[in-house]
């Protein structure tokens, strides 16, 4: 009888556990505050290819009022710029999925109308790249 009430006694979770558990957790949040709010972007621009080559690029906090570009061609493009970002407005190629990719405003985002020709891309001046994944 004795060896049984000792077992009921025994802790499964000692104070040092919740020691070890706080300090996973700060981890965690320390990680997730580093990845959201130390982003050094820069200065933002979209810049406009055709076929692979340049055609516009656009400083993103120049814009002061939204600003629409045209690409003429065989499959004419609308590019709607705002400070905010840059999206595919319009376009007459025949499934629209350009368009359907919103508007892009961050670091590398992209969008493409391959019938026309025409990709999208928004670019930073900071030379150092954002993070896009941790593997640990």
């Amino acid at each position: 009888m004795r060896e049984v009430s000792e077992n009921r006694r025994r802790r499964y979770v000692s104070p040092a556990d919740f020691i070890v558990a706080g300090l996973v957790l700060l981890f965690c949040v320390a990680s997730v505050a580093m990845l959201f709010f130390a982003r050094g972007e820069g200065e933002l621009s979209a810049s406009i290819y055709v076929r692979g080559e340049l055609y516009e690029t656009v400083e993103l906090s120049s814009v002061k009022e939204p600003m629409e570009i045209e690409v003429a061609g065989k499959i004419p493009v609308l590019i709607s710029v705002t400070s905010e970002g840059a999206e595919f407005k319009s376009s007459g190629c025949p499934d629209k999925l350009c368009m359907k990719s919103g508007v892009l405003s961050k670091n590398g985002e992209s969008a493409v109308c391959l019938p026309a020709g025409v990709s999208l891309k928004i670019e930073s001046t900071s030379s150092e790249p954002e993070v896009d994944a941790i593997v640990g």
